[in-house]
């Protein structure tokens, strides 16, 4: 590649030098180091583990990848054998990538030092619960911000650790159907990773090509259970976890591409229940006007603007009730403003 192939790069990275020096420090003098992402990983979380792992690796650094799961879609189950549920060793150095918040670390948080730990992501409502922590939202994933380190850190990116990056960039950004004006850099980063070695259609079938008849089934009954609210602006689904183990799993992410074609939509939202242990997953979706993380916040979780979502504990038809109040309530919040 060209010195004109990385003039963004360079001025992106000597905007965040403070940063990436603090990270680069600590990476130097650690030899036993821990990766860890966030319960229930999607593409850009396991796409920046094993992206950063491979990199480390290849400096020289012991990695242990962690993430206990669960491994639920069938994109993720993929990957599920690059990953150990616990490090058995002395750590010097923790990074979570990925996770808005410690309480979302799937890993058990009493065997973390937090002083010892940085902490990457681009979810905005990140808590930051590191040593050092390096968030920005500027990012429509926290690969793009791995690629920033590793470039940084001179690290000689081969096809697998690009491939890994690719699949994560692609995964949050929806293979392009999420890209924003004001996000560009996202197709630049898409740009170097194939020029590195990552095929966009190993990514693309990951994504799409992918799904089990089981997964279809399910696909099916969440659409079957389609509801709306205010005058079809809010869409919702559910489905519980028994259903799950007898017919199978499918990420949410279906169901948002699904209902996203439906006219007039603005607020997507589903619930995956587990009623044995009184938890209930709610992922949101949104259009650009709306502000999805602002909910997701208030029942304990986080996210952007346009994808959070939550883990809380209740009785369905209340949670239920009490999130699709909420939104009627942004709903006409936004509809103030704007008028």
């Amino acid at each position: 590649m060209g010195v004109e192939d990385f003039e963004i790069i360079n001025k992106k990275i000597k905007k965040i030098e403070d940063i990436l020096e603090k990270i680069k420090k600590r990476i130097v003098k650690s030899n036993n180091i821990a990766v860890i992402g966030h319960v229930n990983p999607d593409g850009d979380c396991i796409g920046a583990q094993l992206g950063l792992g491979l990199a480390l690796e290849t400096l020289g650094k012991t990695v242990y990848n962690v993430n206990q799961g669960p491994f639920d879609d069938d994109y993720a189950r993929n990957f599920e054998n690059n990953f150990i549920k616990d490090t058995q060793s002395d750590i010097d150095l923790y990074i979570v990538v990925d996770s808005a918040s410690a309480a979302r670390i799937s890993y058990d948080q009493d065997k973390i030092d937090f002083n010892k730990t940085i902490v990457i992501d681009h979810h905005l409502s990140n808590n930051k619960y590191g040593k050092i922590n390096w968030i920005d939202d500027a990012y429509l994933s926290t690969c793009e911000m791995i690629f920033l380190l590793l470039f940084f850190l001179k690290v000689d990116i081969n096809e697998t650790i690009a491939q890994h990056l690719l699949n994560g960039v692609l995964s949050d950004n929806g293979y392009f159907q999420h890209i924003r004006k004001d996000k560009f850099f996202s197709l630049y980063i898409v740009y170097l990773l194939i020029k590195y070695g990552g095929d966009p259609n190993v990514s693309r079938n990951l994504m799409f090509c992918n799904n089990t008849i089981q997964t279809e089934k399910m696909f099916a009954l969440a659409l079957n259970r389609l509801e709306s609210r205010a005058d079809g602006k809010i869409l919702y689904s559910y489905i519980y976890d028994k259903e799950k183990n007898e017919i199978g799993d499918f990420h949410s992410g279906m169901f948002f591409r699904e209902t996203a074609s439906i006219k007039g939509a603005k607020i997507f939202v589903f619930f995956k229940i587990d009623e044995e242990k009184e938890t209930i997953n709610i992922s949101f979706r949104s259009t650009d006007d709306i502000d999805v993380s602002k909910a997701a916040t208030l029942f304990g979780g986080g996210g952007h603007k346009v994808a959070a979502g939550a883990h809380v504990r209740g009785e369905f038809s209340e949670v239920k009730e009490k999130t699709l109040k909420l939104l009627e309530d942004m709903l006409r919040d936004t509809a103030s403003i704007s008028s």
